[in-house]
């Protein structure tokens, strides 16, 4: 099924359950250590030129155990965007150079490792608006392969984060607009408004805070998920307002199970609600990229 369609599926034994397209257990070896042979095949297929692709496929498939991962996050990629212009030779050789630089296979580059690979990442030149840009396919790939890979929340490096993109890929694009749908359906009713860019902030936020449940469902947004929004860069930058709405939150903590229903089923529209898009733009100002939502480029 495209991922674009896929619906959430809830596990049984967790109602609001969702599981990640791919995860480091598809993996049985994820050692970050690399074996003398690994490096000699990463430095050979460095050195290839494009017109060697016989040979650039052959070591890809030597190194199955180093670039199946990066195979698959490219297929979910596409999968997302079928006629997307990126390409799998440019996306495999970056990441494998900083492969070898660093040592030390992704699975164990630590999230200051990632931010730098991907401020690393030479920008693209806009020539019909004469400036540099970040929205490059390999941008996007290289956070979600972050993402997956490093079992962390998102974290915006220099260059910002590709919110949007990220779950529109990892969730599905039909179920993060019923998402934002619902939520700024629920805003309207209780008599918010904004102006296009606040609410374009508020929906980083929200989308931001998803991600960092991993998970779609309002209905699995829990008071942790607040309490790791008030350690990231984000949250830190807005404590007041996030408190405000863990406040709101704790009026539907309870020990009995209507309690506990009530809070999964109205905690996350009430403590959204309460996000004023003002404060959204002043908590992203620098983070938020200026494609929230989809770049035709990719």
């Amino acid at each position: 099924m495209p991922i674009a369609d896929r619906q959430v599926s809830p596990e049984p034994s967790k109602p609001f359950g969702f599981r990640m397209p791919l995860a480091p257990a598809d993996y049985l070896d994820r050692s970050p250590l690399l074996t003398d042979e690994e490096r000699r095949d990463i430095t050979s297929l460095l050195q290839l030129t494009p017109p060697h692709y016989l040979e650039f496929d052959r070591l890809v498939k030597q190194l199955s155990r180093v670039t199946q991962p990066l195979l698959d996050v490219l297929a979910l990629f596409h999968e997302w965007r079928p006629k997307s212009r990126a390409v799998r030779q440019g996306f495999l050789t970056y990441v494998l150079k900083q492969v070898l630089q660093t040592n030390t296979l992704y699975w164990g580059w630590s999230q200051a490792t990632w931010g730098a690979v991907i401020d690393a990442l030479p920008k693209r030149r806009d020539k019909a608006a004469h400036r540099q840009t970040r929205s490059t396919p390999h941008y996007v790939l290289l956070y979600v392969a972050a993402y997956l890979f490093s079992e962390t929340g998102p974290s915006p490096s220099r260059r910002g984060l590709p919110a949007h993109l990220m779950a529109e890929i990892l969730f599905g694009s039909a179920v993060v607009q019923q998402v934002i749908d619902r939520v700024l359906q629920a805003r309207e009713a209780k008599g918010y408004t904004e102006n296009p860019k606040g609410k374009r902030a508020f929906v980083f936020v929200l989308i931001f805070t998803l991600l960092l449940n991993r998970n779609p469902s309002l209905e699995a947004l829990t008071p942790t998920t607040f309490d790791t929004l008030s350690g990231t860069e984000i949250g830190k930058r807005e404590r007041g307002r996030v408190e405000q709405r863990r406040a709101s939150a704790d009026d539907f903590r309870d020990p009995s199970r209507r309690a506990t229903e009530a809070f999964r089923r109205e905690a996350p529209q009430a403590a959204l609600s309460g996000w004023r898009g003002s404060g959204c733009a002043s908590a992203v100002g620098g983070l938020a990229p200026r494609f929230l939502a989809t770049d035709a480029n990719l």
